[in-house]
């Protein structure tokens, strides 16, 4: 008998969501026993499922599963919360790569890392890696979480366990993480993402895998050389090894072998736990689309709408807004800035969680990312638990008189004058913008638009009254 990945000891099952507990047995039937609750269910062609249904928090129990020939017994089970966290380099970077920060989080916390798995062949998924149980977080444990999940889980309710899927790729476009049939289905989204990734392959399967085994070989040899380099220096971090020793070959090959391709990981990663019902998504990505902006509003849509039919409800997302960075005009990050802010604005559901003040000018990877970790928590507990909490200021409403702009927000601002962006009737130019109580005031004539925060990297920005700064933005008269 066999129970499907990933339901093993350990875990953390989503309350108030029906869970599609199965797997595999040469039997004719299934039991299953919850506490004094029995459920049977016939197998069919070798399969069994059974629906499980946990509407109030608790633990620790255990789930034993029967045939007529063994029980297997899954222990130290919680229901709570399970919180998926995506994206890409940002949400993996671990704990253990950052500042050295002793373990701390009072709750009952549980993680699942998801083996990122690129392609498949001969029947066989690569590269190889094991897929493991469901993790205690402790004192050992979570060095090995990604670090922006691990200071989100400390600024949680304690009396609520939570479960987190650590299911992210560094150097992905979001593109990485929708369906095919999705990517095809827009004629944008396709010449965009999909002719525009292959239109320079003309190599065969065989020689695109040789040239990923040749990168892998490569990629293997400078790790290798990088945690030798690490088990000599512990005091350092990363970013600082990375300056003595070199950075990570870049990039893989192309092709049908790369982790890069174009709906590769949605259908090696992410496919593997839509069966497994969460809270919400945290959404840690952009940097890689922030090489070529112009259509990652539509690629967010259409990645948010796939998962939300995969998963057969409106998952609620909260996007981390990218933090300042100098991308020295390659990467534009202020680009992307404003675009997941639209996204907060337009779809249903989604959440914006600034990053300003969290960045480095130099590093793409902040090496803190606890202030990251507390906003996360913050507006997850503003908008999904319905807690107070020092949540971010929003923008309400905005006028314009001809000659005075006020935007107006729900919470007072700090006292702060800046110079940002603006388009006026004679072109572009910088207009003094001024923070009083709940206002923004910009004093221009003939004003066509004004954009907050659409520079790559900044110092000096806007916050409310628990010094959580207010999202970039553009407004348009």
């Amino acid at each position: 008998m066999h129970i499907n990945w990933p339901f093993t000891s350990h875990m953390v099952l989503q309350r108030n969501q029906t869970i599609h507990f199965s797997g595999c047995s040469n039997n004719n039937y299934v039991k299953i026993q919850v506490d004094e609750d029995i459920y049977e269910t016939n197998v069919v062609n070798n399969k069994w499922s059974i629906d499980l249904y946990f509407d109030e928090v608790g633990g620790p129990f255990s789930i034993r599963v029967m045939d007529e020939e063994e029980t297997v017994v899954l222990d130290d089970l919680y229901v709570g919360d399970v919180f998926l966290a995506g994206g890409q380099s940002n949400m993996e970077f671990k704990v253990k790569e950052g500042l050295p920060s002793a373990f701390e989080c009072k709750g009952k916390v549980r993680y699942l890392h998801v083996p990122r798995y690129v392609y498949e062949k001969e029947g066989k998924l690569y590269p190889k890696e094991e897929r493991k149980n469901w993790q205690v977080l402790d004192d050992q444990s979570y060095l090995e979480l990604s670090a922006v999940a691990y200071y989100f889980c400390q600024h949680l309710p304690s009396d609520i366990p939570i479960g987190i899927i650590d299911l992210n790729k560094g150097g992905t476009s979001a593109s990485c993480w929708l369906s095919e049939d999705v990517l095809k289905s827009d004629p944008v989204l396709k010449r965009t993402y999909i002719d525009g990734y292959y239109e320079d392959v003309h190599t065969t399967l065989e020689e695109q895998y040789q040239a990923t085994c040749n990168y892998n070989q490569k990629l293997n040899t400078y790790l290798s050389m990088f945690n030798n380099f690490k088990q000599q220096h512990p005091e350092m971090t990363v970013a600082q090894m990375k300056d003595q020793v070199g950075h990570t070959p870049w990039p893989p090959a192309k092709g049908h072998f790369d982790f890069r391709r174009p709906s590769g990981l949605y259908e090696y990663m992410l496919k593997s736990v839509f069966n497994y019902p969460i809270s919400a998504v945290l959404w840690y990505q952009g940097e890689e689309d922030s090489l070529r902006p112009k259509h990652y509003k539509r690629l967010m849509v259409a990645m948010i709408a796939c998962w939300r039919r995969a998963y057969g409800r409106e998952v609620p997302f909260f996007i981390l807004q990218l933090p300042e960075y100098d991308g020295m005009n390659i990467w534009h990050f202020g680009s992307i800035r404003i675009i997941q802010w639209q996204l907060a604005q337009d779809v249903k559901d989604v959440y914006l969680v600034p990053l300003l003040g969290c960045g480095e000018k130099d590093n793409v990877h902040p090496v803190d990312k606890r202030i990251a970790g507390y906003r996360l928590a913050e507006s997850v507990k503003h908008d999904y638990y319905h807690m107070s909490g020092s949540i971010r200021p929003k923008l309400v409403s905005h006028a314009y008189d001809g000659h005075t702009l006020t935007i107006t927000f729900d919470q007072p601002l700090k006292e702060t004058t800046l110079q940002v962006n603006a388009r006026t009737s004679k072109g572009m130019m910088k207009v003094s913008l001024k923070a009083r109580n709940e206002q923004l005031i910009c004093t221009v004539d003939d004003l066509v638009s004004i954009t907050y925060g659409d520079e790559d990297y900044f110092t000096d920005y806007i916050v409310g009254i628990n010094d959580i700064p207010i999202s970039p933005f553009t407004i348009t008269i």
